[in-house]
């Protein structure tokens, strides 16, 4: 237990693996998220905000003004109100403090932190000079010289690997640093670590990782000798120094490693199979694809993507289902890449074939792909698997029909799975059997059935705008009131428009409108676009400070224009 930790927590770090996942939007997405277009005005945490402290604080005479200000530098520099003018500004003013010099250690330890922390790299030798008298500054910009790549401290990393009492987090600060910047003429100061009889168990892999790290060839030897001793670790040690060479020799002993050693030396084993010994690669990918650990499966996608035969498109296809979701989501997007190249018949084999499966997993993805693929023809399963009992099933089957339903054979069966679940709300209530997902299942539908504008659901919709006491639920009503939007787009009914209103202002302090609903009344409104609902839409129209606010600006606008446009 003890090696399998360490080891996992040092491959983890230390071994990095070239995975380039493609960029697709977020599935699950309600219509009325999208259309019309306001923007990401769902999404709060990308919304900017106010920076809650004043930046020129760090020029303050007050000892905790500084201090403070580098702490909250530190905690907000992700935010969206650190933009690049107040970064700047940071950054002249820390430099402009340290350079001073002569300030008390908390707020030199607070500066150097804020100031590694949001620097590119271009005040490494500056910061690492300020560091010099305090250790703690000194090992914080030390982890940032790293990451920068930066020569700055070079050669007190060498000089530090000499020293026979220097402490064991500083030989770590300086392996790590050795590892992203020096050269093979360190290997001989590293290989005394490797086999030092003072050395750590964890400087211990540092020194073979930094080995492995600057060596593309020439440690086979060494590499021999540790599986062959009683070293603790030898596999990963002898994994780790021979990660990127490419000789037959390293090949046989990766072969022995990824055979004998454990889970976490397989798994470097088995990316550098696949990255640097294809031939072996195609041998081992079925094994690799059966692996316990899923970043050696995740290594043998990344290969079989490289490849153009049918067989390594079908043991792709196997894993949609696989029990590991960032694995299922690699094989996705790598089997949707493939169908636009051209290899969609085989993908469409693939696609089948976990619609049909028992596993939910490789049926939720199947879905995905379709989706992506725009494959229509799929819409007769996807009615089906409405009634799948898994949940992550049934949704995106919804979501599915929402996206892709065309034909009025389909939207009939749509609409009679929707009228089947309102009949069941009615007069029950999202009670026991309907959960949450099936509510989110049949607004999919709603937004389906109004997406193309299928007039038979009106009356059904039309039920789902009482409050009722929530019976209908929230997130399908809301779906349903943006479905009549789109149904009765520049219609005139002004009942329904009262009652949209209605929702709209009731604010009752004891079970008031949902937001959400409230949010599309306002879109419905604006796509019926008549006068009379103006007065109700100014009146919540907050400046699109909040999502009801971008909706009534929106809605304004719409209303504005089909009206001029009747004149």
């Amino acid at each position: 237990m003890k090696f399998q930790v360490l080891g996992l927590l040092l491959c983890s770090v230390f071994f990095q693996c070239d995975f380039i996942f493609a960029q697709y939007s977020q599935p699950l997405q309600h219509l009325w998220e999208v259309q019309p277009d306001l923007g990401d005005i769902w999404n709060r945490a990308n919304q900017p905000t106010r920076l809650l402290f004043d930046i020129e604080l760090l020029d303050s005479s007050e000892i905790q003004d500084q201090v403070h200000a580098a702490q909250l530098i530190c905690n907000s520099y992700e935010s969206k109100a650190f933009t690049p003018p107040v970064r700047d500004r940071a950054i002249e003013l820390l430099v402009a403090k340290l350079e001073k010099g002569s300030m008390p250690l908390q707020v030199h330890r607070s500066m150097v932190s804020a100031l590694a922390l949001i620097s590119d790299g271009s005040h490494a030798k500056m910061l690492w000079d300020v560091s010099q008298r305090d250790p703690l500054a000194r090992s914080r910009v030390e982890r940032s010289l790293v990451q920068w790549k930066s020569l700055v401290a070079i050669e007190s990393w060498r000089g530090r690997l000499k020293v026979t009492d220097a402490r064991p987090v500083d030989i770590a600060l300086a392996l790590e640093g050795l590892a992203a910047v020096g050269d093979p003429k360190d290997n001989n100061a590293l290989e005394e670590v490797l086999r030092g009889n003072r050395t750590t168990q964890s400087n211990r892999h540092l020194a073979a990782n930094a080995m492995g790290q600057l060596n593309q060839r020439g440690l086979e030897e060494l590499a021999k000798s540790v599986l062959a001793s009683n070293v603790e670790h030898r596999y990963l040690l002898a994994a780790h120094l021979i990660k990127r060479h490419t000789s037959e020799s390293a090949l046989e002993y990766m072969r022995v490693i990824y055979e004998e050693g454990p889970p976490v030396a397989q798994r470097i084993a088995a990316h550098s199979i696949c990255v640097l010994f294809p031939m072996t690669a195609v041998e081992f990918a079925p094994r690799f694809l059966t692996h316990d650990d899923p970043e050696v499966r995740l290594s043998a996608l990344a290969f079989l993507q490289s490849q153009t035969d049918e067989t390594s498109l079908k043991l792709q296809g196997s894993l949609l289902r696989d029990r590991n979701s960032d694995v299922r989501q690699l094989v996705g997007n790598q089997l949707t890449a493939k169908a636009k190249a051209g290899q969609k018949a085989i993908v469409d084999e693939c696609i089948t074939e976990q619609l049909n499966g028992e596993l939910w997993p490789g049926i939720e993805q199947a879905i995905l792909v379709a989706v992506r693929l725009k494959d229509t023809s799929r819409c007769r399963k996807f009615v089906e698997l409405l009634s799948h009992p898994q949940a992550e099933v049934n949704m995106f089957a919804g979501w599915a029909l929402m996206e892709l339903a065309e034909e009025p054979e389909i939207l009939e069966e749509v609409y009679a799975h929707a009228q089947k679940a309102t009949e069941f709300l009615s007069i029950r209530g999202p009670d026991g059997k309907y959960k949450d997902t099936d509510l989110i299942r049949i607004s999919y539908l709603h937004e389906a059935l109004g997406r193309k504008r299928y007039e038979p659901a009106i009356g059904m919709l039309l039920k789902y705008v009482p409050k009722n006491d929530f019976k209908l639920g929230i997130v399908s009503r809301a779906s349903a009131i943006w479905a009549l939007g789109q149904l009765l787009d520049d219609k005139d009914d002004p009942a329904l428009r009262a009652r949209l209103m209605e929702r709209m202002r009731d604010l009752a302090p004891v079970l008031p409108e949902d937001y959400l609903v409230r949010f599309s009344c306002a879109l419905a409104l604006g796509e019926m676009g008549f006068e009379d609902s103006i007065a109700t839409l100014e009146e919540f129209n907050d400046g699109s400070l909040s999502e009801l606010g971008h909706a009534c600006t929106w809605a304004l606008g719409k209303i504005r224009s089909a009206t001029a446009d009747r004149k």
